[in-house]
């Protein structure tokens, strides 16, 4: 890490420049691919980035990770702990007395010192996370389930057709879900539709969807002007050209599905 006014190293020197017998250089310092950021600190967790996708590593600077993440009045923690592969959705109300502090804590220890949760879930096998207005978006390698912010409860739950990347997990500010599968697919979770399956098959991208949503397509999203492809059928070929085109599904009668996320 660098400071971004004069370009100087944040890194721990001592833990880099390290040998053990016969010289070999070693090094504790985190190699892992993901950050994290609690308060004015930030860390590293997650694998290595020349480790193999498919092949886990045990090791507790790889799984011992918390994401903090807020929402109106809540402050919502994902912690792995690499002990018991453990890992659980933590709400609090905002922490304001010693909030650096006790969240520093939580990455030590597993949870927040001196503070007792609203509700909490365990959340095994997670692979992504995302907070929404009103929900808690959690994807393991099979399901994705809302879980309100309120209380906890599942609000609804989705079977995925594939495993997710890690983190590939996104609520854009009208309430879809983007999920991106290991699969090379994206799928789009529309309010109150069913997914938006988008591949590609040779110079094609074919979309297909499920229940009467009608497809639209817009050149650009600043502004987004979204124009109706009223002959379109699931699945629907375009082909693949070097210009940029955004596709969602719109249902006027219902938005139950995402109703939780705004």
């Amino acid at each position: 890490m660098y400071d971004a006014a004069s370009g100087r190293c944040l890194n721990d020197t001592n833990q880099l420049h390290q040998t053990v017998a016969n010289d070999v250089p070693w090094t504790t310092a985190p190699r892992g691919a993901e950050l994290f950021r609690i308060e004015n600190q930030m860390f590293v967790s997650g694998k290595p980035l020349y480790s193999h996708p498919q092949y886990p590593v045990y090791d507790e600077t790889v799984l011992n990770k918390v994401l903090v993440t807020s929402a109106r009045d809540r402050d919502v923690l994902w912690v792995s702990r690499m002990a018991g592969n453990l890992h659980r959705v933590m709400c609090y109300s905002r922490i304001e007395d010693q909030r650096e502090k006790r969240l520093l804590s939580c990455w030590t220890n597993g949870v927040v010192t001196g503070i007792a949760p609203l509700w909490w879930q365990l959340s095994p096998g997670t692979v992504a996370f995302a907070l929404a207005q009103n929900a808690v978006l959690v994807a393991t390698t099979n399901q994705l389930r809302a879980l309100a912010l309120s209380d906890g409860t599942t609000a609804w739950s989705f079977a995925l057709p594939a495993s997710p990347v890690p983190w590939g997990l996104a609520v854009n500010r009208e309430g879809a879900i983007l999920v991106a599968l290991e699969d090379g697919r994206l799928l789009a979770i529309g309010p109150g539709l069913g997914p938006l399956m988008i591949t590609r098959n040779a110079g094609d991208v074919v979309l297909s969807w499920s229940g009467a949503g009608r497809l639209q397509v817009t050149s650009s999203l600043k502004p987004a002007v979204w124009t109706d492809l009223a002959e379109a059928t699931s699945p629907h070929t375009v082909p693949l050209v070097h210009r940029e085109r955004y596709y969602r599904l719109v249902e006027a009668q219902t938005e139950a599905l995402h109703r939780s996320l705004r």
